[in-house]
Formats: C-alpha cells, structure tokens, sequence
C-alpha cells in the first residue's frame, strides 16, 4: 500500500490530493507504471474503465479510492468474488422475467 500510496503522490501534479483523468492518463502513459499495474494483473489499456472503478462518482479520485481501488481490482477474480455477483444477477434475471409475463398479460387484456 505504500508504493501505491508514493505512486498518487507522484501523479497528483497539482497536489490537490485527487486525481483527476488527466492525471490518470498521464499516469498510465509511463511504461514502468502500466508493467507494475499489469503484474498486479490490472488491465491498463483502458483509463476511462479504470477511472470509472476506482472513482466512487464524484469525477475525481481520492487517495483512498485509489490505493483501496488498486488493492481491490488486482489479480483475477476468485470464485468467492464472483458468487455474490452470479448470485444477484440471477436475482434481477428472475425480477425481469416476472415483469415481461406482467407486461405481456396486461398487453392481452388491451
């Protein structure tokens, strides 16, 4: 966490202690840093992804966001990640099909 802690540090030009994507970008455009990212398996290729998962919303990225974002997103996904997630899109699947047969029954009645 403290190299990730020094790596904000160094991106964050203007030391406002945020990162805007400008910073991100820029951030990205240095070799060392998009080797270091993908040896911690974060795929680097994509800075409007990456900012969108490591900002909580408000167009900006904050220390925390970034070093908790980093440590969060890194390596592949284990199968305990994912249960949560298959979990819930089968949730909404299951919400989606009994809205469609509610659509198509009041359609009938028209």
């Amino acid at each position: 966490k403290q190299d990730l802690n020094d790596l904000f540090d160094e991106v964050d030009n203007n030391g406002d202690g945020v990162l805007d994507m400008d910073e991100l970008e820029n951030m990205l455009a240095h070799p060392k840093v998009r080797m270091w990212l993908g040896e911690l398996g974060i795929d680097s290729t994509d800075t409007q992804s990456l900012f969108e998962l490591l900002d909580d919303g408000d167009g900006v990225i904050q220390r925390d966001e970034f070093v908790n974002g980093i440590c969060r997103i890194k390596g592949e996904a284990r199968a305990q990640d994912l249960l949560p997630v298959s979990t819930n899109v089968m949730r909404i699947l299951g919400h989606c099909k009994v809205t469609r047969h509610c659509c198509e029954r009041m359609a009938e009645t028209m």
